[in-house]
């Protein structure tokens, strides 16, 4: 049986990035259990070819993401690595692992929601719901380059039961020559939706999301995503109470439809912050400075500034209401 396994958790990444600089390719990863098992199809018999997927939750003793493929009688095998030393992360913990396998071709899909890792675990496939769509942009023309990032999340009483819902695959896909994608093998009735983000590069966002329970057949199609090309720039300043420039103020710029890759900026010594590639819009600009240390506990203060703008505007003023040092004092 083939497998492949990576890790899915935030902080996998971090520990990659660390070992990286230290002249490490690989974190070391241990065993972390096996999980075996059989999969079926509606009628009873061994499912061969389905791919297995183990989704981990997130906390810091989870199992890493790992995949296999049923062999002719349907079984699987599923050995299980994870960190040996995991870095820490902040937000929810969430407990709820689970096993996805899913018959593409058939468009079936079984799923199983547990804690820890059992040693054995048969799934039933049962029909699964395919989502499909085009994307476009304002012209019409199809965008041959976009990806669908449609992913789905239990809301099992399960799955709230032990720590709020969580989010499972599939992995992005990117559409055909048409500008259309396909999704199949998806879990359907009333314990999952469906979230996620279509996209293109040069190119706005369009968001997704959908009810399993609202899908009255097997199959449901989006209409039409039409992305706006993201073709602004937005400039501004940030100042203090008398007017004077502020420099390594942190920005953030979000607007409905507008891409996350290039939402956070930092003054430089002008004051000045500057976001490319927007969709024309309104947006909304969030900003935060640690002002002058404070000589009594000599520690920064954090001040915070808003302002609602129009992408493609040049003069957003963010004003701070704190007074620098002068020349002298710095």
């Amino acid at each position: 049986m083939k497998r492949f396994q990576k890790g899915s958790l935030i902080w996998m990444a971090a520990l990659v990035l660390g070992a990286a600089c230290l002249g490490q390719v690989f974190p070391k990863l241990v065993q972390a259990g096996t999980v075996k098992g059989t999969v079926r199809d509606p009628s009873g018999a061994p499912a061969a070819g389905v791919l297995v997927a183990f989704y981990p939750g997130l906390n810091m003793d989870a199992p890493l993401y790992a995949e296999v493929t049923t062999d002719k009688d349907g079984r699987y095998e599923l050995g299980l690595q994870k960190l040996a030393k995991p870095v820490g992360f902040s937000g929810v913990i969430k407990l709820t692992n689970c096993i996805v396998a899913r018959d593409f071709q058939r468009s079936l899909a079984g799923f199983q929601e547990f804690t820890g890792t059992p040693t054995n675990m048969d799934l039933e496939l049962r029909p699964g719901i395919t989502l499909s769509g085009m994307v476009k942009d304002t012209n019409g023309a199809p965008l041959t380059n976009a990806e669908a990032d449609i992913r789905f999340r239990s809301s099992s009483a399960f799955a709230l039961a032990n720590n709020v819902t969580i989010e499972f695959g599939p992995r992005p896909v990117k559409v055909d020559a048409q500008g259309k994608f396909s999704i199949p093998a998806l879990p359907q009735g009333g314990k999952f939706f469906f979230q996620g983000s279509i996209s293109a590069p040069g190119y706005g966002v369009k968001w997704v999301g959908l009810n399993a329970e609202d899908v009255q057949t097997n199959h449901y199609e989006f209409s039409a995503f039409v992305l706006p090309k993201a073709d602004r720039q937005l400039v501004g300043y940030a100042v203090d109470r008398d007017g004077r420039a502020l420099a390594g103020v942190q920005v953030h710029c979000a607007g409905l439809g507008q891409r996350q890759d290039n939402s956070h900026a930092q003054t430089d010594n002008l004051g000045r912050f500057a976001f490319d590639n927007l969709c024309e819009g309104p947006v909304t600009i969030m900003a935060t400075y640690l002002g002058p240390p404070d000589n009594r506990v000599n520690v920064g203060i954090l001040k915070s500034s808003r302002a609602d703008a129009q992408a493609g505007d040049k003069t957003v003023i963010l004003k701070f209401d704190v007074t620098q040092p002068d020349d002298g004092a710095r």
